[in-house]
């Protein structure tokens, strides 16, 4: 989940795409899924994902929200903030 602005900021029209209702902690807030390629960089590594991402207005906050339903299901991913360490790993087919 991202803020719908990123996505005005990047050129995506978030309105343009389907909305969707979701359910969190706070209650359901509308949002809007676009198909987008997402870029990891790490040092002279690189590695693209074509992947869905939802926008909306009414999520207010400054950090992205990773989701169940897209990326922990495709991949395994590790948060090491002791070694400055990120991992995203795709789970074997």
């Amino acid at each position: 989940m991202f803020n719908a602005e990123f996505g005005d900021a990047i050129g995506i029209p978030v309105e343009r795409g389907t909305k969707k209702s979701i359910s969190g902690v706070k209650g359901a807030i509308d949002c809007y899924p676009h198909e987008v390629t997402i870029k990891f960089l790490s040092g002279k590594h690189a590695k693209e994902i074509k992947t869905k991402i939802m926008f909306s207005r009414d999520y207010k906050h400054p950090f992205v929200l990773l989701g169940r339903d897209i990326i922990f299901k495709l991949y395994e991913i590790t948060f090491n903030d002791n070694e400055k360490k990120f991992v995203f790993k795709k789970f074997a087919p």
